[in-house]
């Protein structure tokens, strides 16, 4: 369980940092008027993993808490 939950983890920190990203190339794009359409997709897409990294990581934390 200790590994899911280290695992989960990464992946919600990964994703910050993909958000991170997306929102200065998104920010970039409207600074320099250069079309943002696959920026913004990028940057909805990032949110939606780190939505779905979130609910994964509670549920681990969820299952390891039961068990003990």
């Amino acid at each position: 369980m200790k590994d899911n939950k280290k695992s989960s983890k990464v992946g919600v920190i990964i994703s910050v940092f993909a958000i991170i990203i997306a929102s200065i190339t998104f920010v970039y794009a409207i600074i320099k008027g250069k079309p943002n359409w696959t920026n913004g997709i990028i940057l909805f897409c990032a949110i939606g993993i780190f939505c779905s990294n979130i609910s994964i990581y509670k549920s681990q934390k969820n299952k390891d808490n039961n068990s003990k």
